[in-house]
């Protein structure tokens, strides 16, 4: 079977955590109110990809019982988050693993709990976004389209950079937005 279609996700974990995202803060509703979520919220290939990124850090330092992943960690080696993209940086989070975990958790913690599984515990969020209560509705829209005017982009030319810059004004800022708990279990 083709490695490409195996690694399809018609929902990928970033458009749900994206989409939760906003609507959430849109609406106020809290998406911890039943807990943080788990590993059933991504793709199998996508587990396995933080897996790797782990199995990685450990190499360097068989004695870590925790440790941060960083973008410079993963495997296409891109420091930090795209801000700029054409529909290219969108659609490969339906077929690119790597990609999904990157845009969904980026930057995340690990340590090995009590009986040796790995754990992550990460946050959904724009590091970048304002507090909830800095501007109001009509102030994000602006905001939105002044940054994209200013930056010389437009939607199609540069979609995923549109759709962050929409993300980081709607979205989560940091402190808050959804929590992961990931129990990867023990690394073979």
């Amino acid at each position: 079977m083709d490695d490409t279609f195996e690694s399809f996700a018609i929902i990928p974990a970033p458009v749900k955590a994206l989409a939760s995202d906003v609507m959430s803060n849109l609406f106020g509703y809290d998406l911890n109110t039943f807990g943080p979520t788990g590993a059933e919220f991504f793709h199998g290939k996508d587990l396995q990809v933080m897996k790797d990124l782990i199995k990685e850090k450990i190499k360097k330092n068989p004695n870590a019982k925790s440790g941060v992943i960083e973008y410079k960690d993963y495997p296409t080696n891109v420091e930090g988050v795209y801000h700029k993209g054409g529909f290219d940086k969108v659609v490969d989070i339906f077929s690119d693993p790597e990609q999904r975990v990157k845009k969904t958790l980026g930057q995340f913690s690990w340590k090995k709990d009590d009986q040796g599984n790995i754990r992550i515990e990460d946050q959904f969020n724009f590091n970048d976004a304002p507090a909830k209560d800095e501007m109001d509705l009509l102030e994000r829209l602006r905001a939105v389209q002044g940054d994209l005017d200013y930056e010389g982009l437009n939607f199609y030319d540069n979609t995923y950079g549109a759709i962050r810059k929409t993300a980081q004004m709607f979205g989560s800022p940091e402190g808050s937005g959804r929590m992961f708990d990931i129990n990867l279990g023990k690394l073979d």
